[in-house]
């Protein structure tokens, strides 16, 4: 199945709809008369007196002061939240120089007024964590960020939240995780979604006053609609850069990871909307924009940034553009909604031709959205592609109609292929592209982990929400000291060394047969050292194996097995003609070797501890198993041993 398929928009699976919302908890504050300036919508009491002030939460739980400005590599940017307190520096876990030890404290207590119903979750914990990253013993696997929250109504964070890696033995029963606390970062992606909901309603009623002072101006109503206006502005830009500090400074699981995303692209939505207006009142008082300020076409759903097979073609629900417009604006006639194709094909030969089909589409004129089912007739040849969108509109002004050209923002990245060869160079291009997005030189490491669990999600197959089996804060901790040397910004250099071994693992994961699945079930172990192996097939009886990627030899299977009755433990790596395409898979050879018994598979005990269970292989391989095929003996490699004949 193409991993187009897999992936719906991110707001069905938070009971989000494009133009409802079913949550309606903070209603009531709207029309709260509080003399701020935006007494006719509320606006003050939910985002001040009822609600945090987000700007100083995000900058006392994502900003370390310890950090020096020479720390950082002049071309980084990083958001403001105010004018008094830039955030220039991500934070950065404070480590032993010995023994690379992360010590962790998350401490909520007092503050402003803090909805019950948000809080009922949150629990009394205050746990500092040491964690060795050049250690794993892989009994347990469960990031656990805790922090103490002394009265559940009312909070303030007073010390900086960070990706934290846990050590490998935490484990937790299924009722322990359901009692955790809230981590700080989904307090705060849970105010901001209140806000979300509460500012839309606010913009339909600024729409509708908006239009009645545009046909009977007022200078009174004008001046107040001004300044809520920019007040609302300022809020939204403050959400929209708490957010993207957020994503940057914070390794976050996939569900909070989705529900980060979407509210990002729903304020910026917002953020248009609300431009509009203000560009619209600015012609009221003779300042007259064009009319291509009064109107603007958005990218309402899109499943980019993803590789595309050649001839694939998108469903309806996948790519829709919305067309939005100003209170007041007199739309005459609209033409057909255009896409076109942006890429640079200059390292190609020859001429391109039509590269999509499907481009020309006509806009719902009840809804204001069209959909694009997109065919993709060529391959981008390795280069990273965005679509943009146009559409002529007329419209009448003081008697006088004018046309003008309505464009969208380009989309996100993409890279259509025409066979599975080209997919890891290009899957290697765009998740490159999303981490350096602003052109940056360097990037936080828990920017860099964020960015390759969404790009990883989608190269499995899995859904942000819900997926079976993601990244784990323990892989990533492999990853981030056996690549990165637990460096705390990532270099476009070590992008590339990284990507070297780890796109063949997951061109392996996504194309070679069966083993996708063998990784979401736990059978494929994946991401450990010699010493992980080592340390979980302690005492291990013999013929127990885990299966893992070797580190030495890219895109190759290791096992480690114990070998004899001395328990002596063995590491074998897997030949390219161990396993034959379709014909002889990965699980036909491992049923095959009689050194291989009992597999240790990824997942829960008895007890609901994560760690490995030890499962006889013809049990755990048997839905993966085919035809007895013949033994094939291969050559020793270095540092792994021959399978006895």
């Amino acid at each position: 199945m193409d991993e187009l398929e897999e992936y719906p928009d991110v707001r069905q699976h938070f009971d989000f709809n494009n133009t409802v919302y079913i949550e309606e908890e903070f209603l009531g504050m709207l029309g709260s008369e509080n003399g701020d300036g935006m007494s006719g919508y509320g606006f003050g009491e939910v985002v001040g007196q009822q609600g945090i002030d987000i700007s100083k939460f995000a900058y006392e739980n994502f900003y370390d002061p310890s950090l020096k400005e020479e720390d950082f590599n002049a071309n980084n940017s990083f958001p403001s939240f105010n004018s008094d307190k830039s955030i220039n520096n991500p934070p950065h876990p404070s480590q032993n120089a010995n023994n690379n030890q992360q010590n962790h404290s998350f401490i909520m207590e007092n503050s402003q007024n803090l909805n019950q119903n948000v809080n009922n979750g949150i629990q009394n914990h205050n746990q500092n964590v040491n964690n060795n990253s050049n250690q794993h013993n892989h009994q347990g696997f469960q990031n656990q960020n805790q922090f103490k929250n002394q009265n559940a109504a009312n909070y303030n964070v007073n010390n900086t939240s960070q990706s934290v890696f846990f050590p490998s033995n935490t484990t937790f029963t299924p009722q322990q995780f359901t009692q955790q606390a809230l981590q700080a970062h989904q307090v705060l992606l849970n105010e901001i979604h209140r806000h979300q909901i509460d500012q839309k309603d606010i913009l339909e009623r600024m729409f509708q006053d908006q239009r009645k002072i545009m046909l009977e101006p007022k200078a009174e109503d004008f001046n107040r609609l001004t300044q809520q206006q920019k007040q609302l502005k300022l809020k939204i830009e403050e959400e929209l850069n708490a957010l993207q500090s957020t994503h940057d400074n914070v390794s976050i699981d996939p569900p909070d990871l989705q529900k980060l995303l979407w509210l990002k692209q729903d304020l910026e939505v917002q953020q248009k909307q609300l431009d509009l207006l203000i560009n619209e009142l600015l012609r009221l008082a003779n300042q007259d924009p064009p009319l291509n300020c009064l109107a603007s076409l958005i990218i309402l759903k899109q499943p980019f940034p993803v590789v595309i097979s050649k001839s694939k073609q998108l469903t309806e629900e996948q790519l829709q553009v919305q067309l939005l417009i100003s209170s007041n604006l007199q739309v005459q006639q609209i033409s057909s909604v255009r896409a076109t194709l942006l890429c640079d094909t200059s390292q190609g030969k020859g001429s391109v031709g039509k590269m999509i089909e499907g481009d020309i589409q006509n806009l719902n004129t009840n809804t204001r959205i069209v959909k694009f089912p997109l065919k993709f007739l060529a391959g981008t040849k390795k280069v990273a592609a965005n679509i943009r969108f146009e559409m002529d509109i007329t419209s009448a002004s003081s008697g006088k109609n004018s046309t003008a050209i309505i464009e969208s923002n380009t989309s996100q990245p993409f890279v259509v292929i025409t066979n599975e060869c080209q997919w890891e160079g290009s899957a290697g291009t765009l998740l490159k592209k999303s981490t350096f997005s602003a052109g940056q030189l360097q990037v936080p490491w828990q920017r860099f982990a964020n960015c390759l669990q969404f790009h990883f999600l989608k190269a499995t197959k899995q859904e942000l929400n819900n997926p079976r089996r993601f990244l784990s804060q323990t892989d990533l901790a492999f990853l981030h000291s056996k690549f990165f040397e637990n460096k705390h910004l990532i270099s476009q250099k070590d992008f590339d060394d990284f990507w070297e071994w780890f796109g063949k693992a997951m061109q392996k994961i996504r194309y070679q047969r069966h083993i996708g699945s063998m990784w979401q079930n736990g059978l494929l172990y994946g991401f450990m050292g010699r010493d992980e192996v080592n340390a979980a097939l302690h005492n291990q009886p013999q013929g127990a194996f885990v299966i893992r990627f070797s580190e030495r030899h890219a895109g190759q299977f290791a096992i480690a097995y114990v070998g004899d009755s001395s328990h002596k433990i063995k590491h074998y790596l897997v030949q390219p003609n161990d396993t034959s395409a379709s014909r002889r898979t990965l699980p036909d050879f491992l049923d095959e070797r009689r050194e291989f018994t009992s597999l240790l598979v990824f997942g829960r005990n008895s007890e609901g501890k994560l760690g490995f269970v030890k499962n006889p292989k013809h049990i755990a391989l048997e839905p993966y198993c085919g035809k007895k095929q013949p033994t094939v003996q291969e050559d020793d490699e270095l540092g792994y041993e021959p399978l006895p004949s």
